[in-house]
């Protein structure tokens, strides 16, 4: 799924596209076929949306899904969370900048923010089907 954001004129409302664009790309740890996976922001307001985004990002707990205050759990096992570094990590080597996240702990990989992903890596042409 992808969010594509115009002309926004407020701060407000960038900031609740910042927090709508965290949760649904992260709920669930982005194992959701309806997740968001790209934003595509007018340049009238990219420089000012993509620093609310990664903060809003950075707020999410993540944790023990069983913990109310859990946003974002593990995922389905290891082997995923490896899948999904292997795919953010081929997108940073050709050129994609990783503005938040980026690191796997076990089967949890940290909800990730990245910038400037060319088309051709396996993330921009497949569903990542984790918190990225």
């Amino acid at each position: 799924a992808a969010v594509v954001l115009g002309d926004y004129s407020s701060d407000e409302d960038l900031d609740w596209a910042a927090s709508r664009i965290a949760t649904f790309s992260n709920y669930q740890g982005g194992q959701s076929c309806i997740s968001v996976q790209r934003v595509i922001a007018d340049a009238a307001v990219y420089d000012r949306l993509v620093p609310r985004v990664i903060k809003a990002v950075e707020a999410q707990v993540t944790g023990d899904p069983s913990d109310p205050a859990t946003e974002v759990g593990p995922l389905v096992n290891e082997d995923a969370a490896k899948r999904v570094e292997s795919w953010v990590d081929e997108a940073a080597k050709a050129g994609a900048k990783v503005l938040t996240g980026g690191k796997r702990d076990g089967a949890s990989y940290a909800p990730t923010v990245l910038a400037d992903v060319p088309a051709d890596v396996t993330i921009a042409c497949e569903e990542v089907f984790g918190p990225v």
